[in-house]
């Protein structure tokens, strides 16, 4: 699979550490983050425009026992620009608020 853009919802399966995949300067809101991860100890990292680290998790086990759910929909998650510069291995879900 390669990464999908739809309205709504971001399914991510690739980054490129070189480039980072990025999503523009434009401001960002996440209401949620969902990651299906590969193995255990694959990492996610994504950063915003200014190359700040906003998320860095570690994966405990594979999926399904390793999902991580990140749950911003009370107070969204703003990004200036997006950067999905680590992604070891699986399937990032991102939600727009």
């Amino acid at each position: 699979m390669t990464n999908a853009f739809q309205d709504g919802v971001w399914i991510l399966d690739t980054a490129d550490t070189d480039k980072c995949l990025h999503v523009g300067e434009q401001p960002v809101r996440v209401s949620k983050l969902y990651w299906q991860p590969s193995a255990a100890d694959d990492d996610l990292v994504i950063k915003d425009g200014d190359n700040e680290i906003k998320v860095i998790k570690r994966a405990i086990a594979a999926s399904p026992a390793g999902d991580i759910t990140m749950d911003f929909s009370a107070r969204p998650l703003w990004l200036k620009g997006f950067k999905l510069h680590t992604l070891d291995g699986g399937t990032l879900y991102v939600y727009l608020a």
